[in-house]
């Protein structure tokens, strides 16, 4: 028996689920793309209320000014009620601070488990604070910053991180296990070809929408892992023994949700390094998360969990020093000098000396806070007057290195290699093997030993030929990690010699043809001003490229492209529906009724 509205009804609901459809990922998008600032980076770290991670906040957020990092950092602080209570105002004056309750104890599993706090703060934040920044920055606390880290020119779907190479659960049972539905990758830009997830950890650079994904798949995984009997013996962590659980569960948790989403990691093995460790290419991240050894001298973060940051002189800065006296300032690592060069390569000779200056960078965060809050004293004087010397012999040792550092370590096989096109298909192991030939090596930033200019806007006048000395007030970003480097010249005023520059029409429109923002990348071959924080003269302006995009970037493209698709499903289903409603407005008028017999 025919049914005439059986038709309508099913095209009906698959209007009504298109609607919904569009009105969620419009939604989304709203949120997602409409509040966002493009290319902005929020860096955060996730700490509790312990003094052991008071003196490592300030020495990452220390080294965060000194680079000049792109946007804020926010410390995700997960306490306890009590603790909270007796964290101090000078320590939560630190960084800016984001409090969540502790979520070290799992209901859910009754796990005890400090890495909870991690996905968990993370979402605390994202739904409390709601960042606008299109770019988070994660970072351990135990780091710090020798060079600015930026997102480049990471597609969609895409995030950076660090290789962590005792990651072998992402290619062996424990993906089987816990992601069996991934696909093998056959790429090696996260780790070894066959992988299931990549071979990654913190530092990571993801697109705020992705971690907004991720964050509880990243806790549901750092679960699943924990209560998994067979998982300590699968992670590659070298600490566990067997019926324990892993410590580095929070980091499959990452690495199985990120796969599960399909976001992939590009790594680069150079960017964060231990100390000790051979250097490939200067690094910008030192990770101090272990035992470190230099010349008789040693520390371990785990041996100084009261320290004592707000302590002002005098102080026990002797090795063997009392728990009591664990404050103020850490004994001072050797001079450069005091450590043997013996028959040590480069790379080695600083990979060492990165042991004295993570230690000598946290003194000198330490001293920073010591000669504003404490009274002025010979002892202040001399210590931080010792890490001031400890830092400038190591800029002037490294003023040998940085620009030697990076290299092809088979020299004879790498234009071959690239020209085959291994640099892509082979990722991993070519950006060790031939890092110079297949253009990984870190720019070259401004030299070490300059005065920075400190500037993040002003205007530029050019005078360069059949044009006017016009004026242009445009925003001007730094494109140097350490800022602009400035020397003088006798009797020429202040001079920065190739100096580059992106000058962007984002709010000056009117300034130019065409209606899409564009960046401008412009060297300063010969600059000389006496007001350098208010207007630069730039003799000549040398185009080095231009770059036009949409205002809201590649996101919206990709994003628009579906919702389109989903426009035209819905206009198809509204023709197909009205057919169907005039076709049997049709039958009803000229046609009698149809008899059937039952």
């Amino acid at each position: 028996m025919r049914c005439p509205h059986t038709p309508l009804r099913l095209v009906g609901t698959l209007v009504v689920l298109l609607l919904a459809r569009f009105s969620t990922v419009s939604g989304r998008r709203q949120e997602d793309d409409d509040d966002v600032i493009p290319g902005a980076i929020h860096t955060i770290i996730s700490t509790e209320c312990t003094p052991y991670f008071s003196f490592q906040t300030l020495a990452l957020a220390y080294t965060h000014r000194a680079v000049g990092q792109p946007g804020p950092l926010t410390r995700i602080l997960s306490c306890e009620p009590e603790d909270l209570a007796e964290f101090s105002p000078e320590d939560m004056s630190i960084v800016d601070t984001h409090v969540t309750p502790s979520f070290t104890h799992n209901p859910k599993n009754g796990d005890d488990y400090s890495p909870y706090n991690k996905p968990s703060g993370v979402m605390h934040w994202l739904d409390k604070v709601k960042p606008k920044e299109e770019w988070i920055l994660i970072m351990d606390a135990d780091t710090v910053f020798r060079r600015q880290i930026l997102p480049g020119d990471l597609d969609e779907g895409w995030l950076a991180a660090s290789q962590y190479m005792y990651m072998i659960g992402g290619r062996n049972a424990l993906a089987d296990r816990h992601i069996p539905e991934v696909p093998r990758r056959k790429d090696a830009y996260g780790g070894r070809i066959g992988r299931r997830g990549d071979e990654a950890g913190a530092y990571y650079m993801i697109r705020r929408k992705d971690l907004r994904a991720l964050a509880p798949l990243w806790l549901k995984y750092t679960e699943d892992v924990r209560d998994d009997p067979a998982a300590w013996n699968l992670t590659g962590d070298a600490y566990v023994k067997e019926g324990e659980k892993a410590w580095i569960s929070e980091m499959y948790g990452w690495v199985f949700g990120a796969a599960k989403l399909g976001l992939k990691h590009r790594l680069d093995p150079t960017v964060q390094v231990y100390p000790d460790t051979s250097v490939r290419d200067v690094p910008r991240i030192i990770h101090y998360g272990l035992e470190h050894r230099v010349a008789g001298f040693r520390f371990n973060k785990h041996e100084h969990k009261g320290f004592d940051f707000t302590r002002c002189p005098p102080w026990d800065l002797s090795v063997n020093r009392s728990q009591g006296g664990d404050a103020g300032l850490f004994p001072h690592p050797p001079y450069p000098s005091e450590v043997p060069k013996e028959a040590n390569t480069t790379e080695e000779r600083y990979g060492m000396l990165l042991n004295i200056e993570f230690m000598n960078t946290v003194n000198a965060a330490l001293c920073e806070r010591h000669r504003k809050k404490c009274p002025d004293s010979v002892e202040l004087q001399e210590e931080c007057g010792k890490v001031d010397g400890i830092a400038e012999a190591l800029r002037l040792e490294y003023l040998a290195y940085d620009g030697n550092i990076c290299k092809d370590e088979v020299t004879k096989e790498c234009p071959g290699w690239k020209a085959r096109g291994e640099c892509e298909a082979n990722w991993m192991a070519l950006q060790i093997l031939c890092r110079k030939t297949c253009g990984g090596c870190s720019p070259q930033d401004a030299p070490e030993n300059a005065p920075h200019l400190n500037v993040t806007s002003f205007a530029v006048r050019t005078n360069a030929p059949k044009h006017k000395s016009t004026q242009m007030d445009r925003e001007v970003k730094r494109s140097r990690d350490n800022g602009v480097a400035v020397h003088e010249e006798p009797g020429d005023g202040t001079t920065i010699a190739a100096t580059e520059f992106e000058i962007s029409n984002k709010n000056n429109n009117n300034l130019f043809s065409g209606k899409t923002e564009f960046a401008l990348r412009v060297r300063c071959e010969r600059i000389k001003s006496t007001k350098l924080a208010e207007t630069l003269e730039c003799s000549k302006l040398v185009l080095v490229a231009e770059t036009p995009r949409h205002i809201s970037g590649d996101v919206h493209n990709i994003n628009m492209n579906w919702i389109w698709i989903e426009v035209v499903c819905l206009v198809v289903a509204l023709v197909i529906f009205f057919i169907y409603v005039r076709r049997e407005r049709f039958w009803r008028k000229h046609k009698s009724p149809r008899l059937h017999n039952v």
